[in-house]
């Protein structure tokens, strides 16, 4: 199923077609072209939960399932970290809060947590996605929390994410991985997990530059724990990885996208890499057995 953005004066109507009917979504002005550097088209993937197709013709998720694909990068890793550590020590840093898909899978795994930080350059999504964390009013997002809801029916993430930023324990950059980052947020940041979900090289090229991922990695250096997922695979990715002291996995991509990376250091860094291909592998399936807990 494919949604048609159209730009008008007081919102943006999305045409949503499926075989020969059409109905119409009335989505918030944060989609308008005027109001943001990008374009945006709001589409639905195969397993119902929907994604965002920027005008260069990129997509922030695979079409076979934005929430499965989440699950199967992101979540593996959280899952793998929560084996070997407690939630309450995690520091979490996602790049790329998009529709927010990574923010309510940590906030759905991960009872408790010491720190979440979120980096999105596009303000209106932002803003957006933390309007709908205090009031539903975007069908997409309700289309979101039902497919999160079907894995963890038992927990509110938004409710959770409310309290974590009242308390101070989930904070936003709007400013994304700017100078302000390096000069400021790496010194408080020291995080314990990244979920690197950034757009492409072919759309932000300098994310995925070897030295600025070595600058932006040196960020975590004063834990002795890490771990760092992504969905791509390219060689100044892994070289900068290597570079700091990362032990290196590559995984294979979701649904036939080339392979995914996976990188750990610390206690675990010298570990056996087909032990650690097969604890991930194990952690990326099953999602339905959370239904029955917490």
């Amino acid at each position: 199923m494919r949604i048609g953005v159209h730009v008008g004066h007081t919102g943006v109507v999305a045409a949503i077609r499926t075989g020969v009917k059409s109905s119409c979504l009335i989505l918030p002005n944060w989609l308008s072209v005027a109001e943001m550097a990008k374009n945006y088209a709001i589409e639905m993937t195969e397993d119902g939960s929907p994604t965002m197709r920027i005008d260069s013709g990129e997509s922030m998720h695979h079409s076979g399932g934005a929430w499965a694909e989440t699950l199967y990068v992101y979540g593996a890793a959280l899952r793998w970290a929560l084996s070997k550590t407690d939630s309450s020590s995690m520091r979490i840093c996602n790049v790329g809060l998009g529709l927010g898909y990574n923010e309510l899978l940590v906030a759905a795994l991960c009872p408790q947590i010491e720190r979440l930080f979120s980096f999105e350059v596009e303000s209106r999504l932002v803003e957006s996605f933390e309007d709908n964390l205090s009031s539903i009013s975007d069908a997409y997002f309700q289309n979101i929390l039902t497919q999160v809801n079907a894995v963890f029916p038992a927990i509110d993430p938004c409710l959770r994410l409310l309290e974590w930023r009242s308390g101070g324990r989930w904070r936003v950059f709007p400013e994304g991985l700017g100078p302000d980052f390096f000069a400021q947020a790496q010194k408080q940041m020291d995080w314990t997990i990244c979920l690197y979900d950034a757009f492409s090289a072919q759309t932000n090229p300098e994310l995925w530059e070897e030295e600025f991922l070595v600058q932006f990695l040196a960020s975590q250096a004063g834990n002795q724990f890490a771990v760092f997922a992504t969905y791509a695979c390219r060689g100044s990715l892994k070289r900068a990885l290597r570079r700091s002291s990362f032990q290196v996995l590559e995984r294979p991509g979701f649904q036939g996208k080339r392979n995914a990376t996976f990188a750990v250091r610390g206690p675990r860094q010298n570990c056996d890499l087909q032990e650690l291909a097969n604890e991930l592998r194990l952690a990326s399936q099953d999602w339905k057995t959370f239904s029955h807990i917490r």
